[in-house]
C-alpha cells in the first residue's frame, strides 16, 4: 500500500511534511537522539535504522521541513498474553528550535493512522516522569494516564 504523504502548512509560516524515514535521515537522528538526552552515533543508528525497516510491525516517521529533518517517531506492536496487542510510541521527539509548533501532534497523528491501518484499537505510550513537558503534553492531544509503573533491566 503506497503511503500518502501528510502535509501541514502555513501554521507557523513553514510546510511540514510527515513521511516514512529515508537512509539519509540518519545522520539528523543523531542529532535529535542527542537533543531527547541520548548519546548514539551515526553507525549504530543506520544498524537500528535497518533492523527497524525490515519489520512489519514497526515505522519510522519524519517531520520535514526545508528539507531539514525536525521530528521523528518510532511505532511498533506491543504484543502480550495479557491484552490485546497494540500500537505503542517507542520515541517521539521535536527538534528544540521546533517545539510548541504542532510537529509532535502531526507525528501522533501519523502514528494513529498506521496504528489504525494495522488494526489496533489502542495505542500506548511511556513518558518519563522527569518529562514535564512531554506529559502536560500527551493529555492534551487526547491520551489519558492509565497507571505509573516502574522499569526495571538487567545488564546482559
Amino acid at each position: 500500500m503506497r503511503d500518502k504523504i501528510y502535509k501541514f502548512a502555513e501554521t507557523y509560516l513553514m510546510t511540514l511534511e510527515i513521511r516514512k524515514w529515508k537512509p539519509e535521515d540518519a545522520e539528523q537522528f543523531v542529532q535529535l537522539t542527542s537533543e531527547w538526552g541520548y548519546e548514539t552515533t551515526l553507525e549504530k543508528t543506520r544498524e537500528q535504522l535497518k533492523r527497524i525497516g525490515e519489520l512489519d510491525n514497526a515505522k519510522v516517521f519524519v517531520a520535514e521541513t526545508d528539507g531539514k529533518v525536525v521530528g521523528r517517531i518510532l511505532v511498533a506492536e506491543h504484543i502480550t498474553l495479557g491484552s490485546e496487542p497494540f500500537a505503542e510510541v517507542l520515541g517521539l521527539v521535536v527538534s528544540q528550535n521546533f517545539r510548541q509548533k504542532g510537529i509532535g501532534s502531526a507525528l501522533i497523528e501519523r502514528a494513529k493512522d498506521w496504528s489504525r491501518e494495522k488494526g489496533f484499537k489502542v495505542m500506548r505510550l511511556r513518558a518519563n516522569t522527569k518529562r514535564e513537558v512531554a506529559n502536560r503534553f500527551y493529555p492534551k492531544i487526547g491520551f489519558a494516564l492509565e497507571k505509573m509503573q516502574n522499569v526495571y533491566e538487567i545488564r546482559l
